[in-house]
């Protein structure tokens, strides 16, 4: 094999390579294609070629050089200097993912902040399974959004159908439909929301989550203070259980007995000092009486089972409050409407527009 060059022939077949020879002379209108079928093994290295002196572009023809020309792992990362390859040396297209070894490109050899989300043009991601700290993106779709593939956790579940929720231990706790219709909550507060057009159906609603509240059921619409009436007494409170008193026994504060029908609690320790009969018993012992504790509902209105507005239990306040008026009201009335007039009050006797208003009992009208 021959080189030529401007028409000169210059290292035939078995003479050594000359390192003497100017590489700029060499160019790549000089070189044929495939002219060069074999150079043995360290016959040129680096310190035989000047800087510059072969370049890409001038000295070697399009496609001299091809594929099969280079041995398997010829060009490696150590004889590549830095930055040596750039995007703009690399045709369009000259690398794709059948040019790429399997597992040839691992993180290892990624350097940081190398790829990112402005390097990446894509449609759409397939069958990609990753665990991925933060993603933001404008559009993102799917057919089915989950926060657990397992469906024996808690997780809120997003497709077309609407978005729902489910608890480990409870199952479906939401629903929030797409079709319009009603959703659905299995417990919990909705708080600070406005309703439209929905028909809400419940056993009960309250209107605080503490008491006093305003509640309604199917009994109608009740002022709650407390919970339900009951009976306080020490044996609601206390700690132990009455029992017959015993001459024999011995008494401690705080213990509970039951002696001729009464109920009795040692404020003292004691020895054989009948509750009720001994002289001076009361320094030891003390009479437990029944009372309510709690008054409940104190009105009701609209309950099927009472009149329409109910008081139920005393408070500090008036049962009913009206309005001290100046004049007799104006509009129709019916017998029976009850109205305050200079502090006196009135009830309708004639219904008509206006009705006619008699002071009630005693009272002097004004």
């Amino acid at each position: 094999m021959n080189i030529t060059i401007n028409e000169e022939t210059y290292l035939p077949a078995g003479i050594p390579y000359d390192p003497i020879l100017v590489m700029a002379a060499i160019t790549g209108a000089t070189i044929l294609i495939n002219a060069i079928a074999e150079i043995a093994d360290g016959v040129i290295v680096n310190d035989h070629i000047s800087d510059g002196t072969i370049n890409a572009y001038e000295k070697i023809v399009t496609e001299s050089i091809q594929t099969n020309q280079i041995a398997a792992n010829a060009i490696t990362s150590t004889r590549i200097n830095a930055n040596a390859v750039t995007t703009d040396k690399l045709a369009a297209d000259s690398i794709t993912s059948v040019k790429i070894s399997s597992g040839a490109i691992t993180t290892d050899k990624i350097a940081a902040d190398a790829v990112t989300a402005a390097k990446i043009n894509v449609s759409s991601l397939d069958a990609i399974s990753a665990t991925l700290g933060h993603v933001v993106t404008g559009s993102l779709t799917a057919v089915e959004l989950r926060t657990s593939i397992d469906p024996g956790q808690s997780r809120v579940l997003i497709d077309s159908a609407g978005l729902r929720g489910y608890d480990q231990q409870l199952g479906l706790t939401f629903r929030i439909p797409t079709d319009g219709s009603a959703p659905l909550f299995a417990s919990g507060q909705i708080q600070s929301a406005t309703i439209i057009d929905t028909t809400i159906i419940s056993n009960e609603f309250h209107s605080s989550s503490e008491l006093p509240w305003v509640e309604v059921s199917d009994e109608g619409v009740g002022y709650r203070e407390t919970e339900e009436v009951g009976q306080y007494s020490t044996f609601k409170y206390g700690s132990a259980t009455s029992v017959s008193w015993d001459s024999g026994e011995s008494y401690t504060t705080g213990d509970l007995v039951k002696h001729n029908d009464t109920q009795y609690i040692a404020t003292d320790d004691s020895e054989d000092i009948e509750p009720g009969v001994d002289d001076g018993w009361e320094d030891y012992w003390d009479v437990i009486t029944f009372g309510v504790y709690g008054v409940g509902v104190t009105a009701f209105y609209g309950n099927f089972s009472r009149p329409i507005l109910s008081v139920e239990a005393e408070r500090e306040f008036a049962d009913i409050r009206l309005y001290n008026r100046s004049s007799d009201p104006s509009g129709a009335a019916q017998v029976g409407d009850l109205m305050v007039k200079g502090g006196i009050l009135y009830i309708c006797t004639t219904a008509g527009t206006p009705g006619s208003f008699t002071c009630v009992g005693d009272q002097t009208a004004s």
